[in-house]
């Protein structure tokens, strides 16, 4: 199955104690495995769950159920990324401060090697003249390959979001929280400017060593799929009007946002 379905409810759970928080949920369906937690940490607002994920270890999350409107930590890791999922699992249960697997860091890969993994795993991979190595969508948008201390992180830049409490940056950060839920592997995220003024969205999916061609294969495609869904809305949702409709449809009166 691929990345970009939608998510089913538990087949398989499995629920153990957790060490220093709640316990954890863990969803075994169609060659997926998805861990859910309700530990929220001292993140109470839609702005500080989002920055919250640019620190997290890769793959792991903060995501708004929207059924429930319940916040919940989660990940969703292939069945090949069995040691990504034990670390996640492990960091989830407070017993691990990082998703350390069993195998010694690898060194990151060159823009050669990552242009040929995006080619096997079935992408059109391009090297841009500051060295970047991007896959280029349909939608005119791309997809940045970052590599780090062996961990490969896939991004797409949604734009930038304002520091304040407007309609215009609420819609943007339930839109962006919403599809931690809805989208396997994709996580959400904000990270700083200099200025401190503004924030900029970004939609990732994240690796803790190089990925085989089909786990990238997954990874690109889901990130096609969501930028696809929501680049455009997010830039709609810039109108005040529409995002303050949009927050009044999306948001249920008996329950305000945090």
């Amino acid at each position: 199955m691929s990345a970009i379905a939608e998510l089913p409810g538990p087949a398989i759970v499995k629920t153990r104690p957790a060490r220093l928080h709640s316990e954890v949920i863990v969803t075994e369906t169609n060659g997926w495995r998805i861990m859910r937690s309700p530990r929220f940490g001292c993140h109470s607002t839609w702005r500080q769950m989002l920055a919250a994920n640019s620190a997290l270890p890769p793959r792991l999350k903060y995501a708004l159920v929207p059924e429930s409107w319940d916040v919940e930590l989660r990940a969703e890791c292939l069945s090949s990324e069995e040691s990504l999922a034990g670390s996640c699992v492990r960091f989830m249960r407070g017993e691990s401060p990082s998703l350390k697997e069993d195998e010694p860091p690898e060194h990151a890969p060159d823009a050669d090697t990552l242009i040929h993994l995006c080619e096997s795993a079935g992408w059109k991979a391009e090297l841009r003249a500051n060295k970047t190595v991007v896959v280029p969508l349909p939608s005119g948008v791309h997809i940045r390959i970052e590599t780090s201390a062996g961990a490969l992180r896939c991004v797409v830049e949604l734009g930038e979001i304002t520091m304040d409490e407007m309609p215009t940056t609420r819609a943007r950060e339930l839109l962006l929280l919403t599809l931690a839920h809805e989208m396997r592997m994709i996580r959400p995220l904000l990270r700083g400017r200099a200025a401190g003024t503004h924030t900029l969205a970004e939609i990732e999916a994240g690796f803790t060593r190089a990925p085989e061609a089909e786990e990238l294969n997954h990874a690109l495609a889901a990130l096609g799929v969501a930028a696809s869904a929501c680049a455009e809305v997010f830039d709609a949702l810039g109108d005040q009007d529409l995002a303050s409709r949009y927050l009044a449809i999306r948001q249920p009166q008996q329950r305000p946002p945090v």
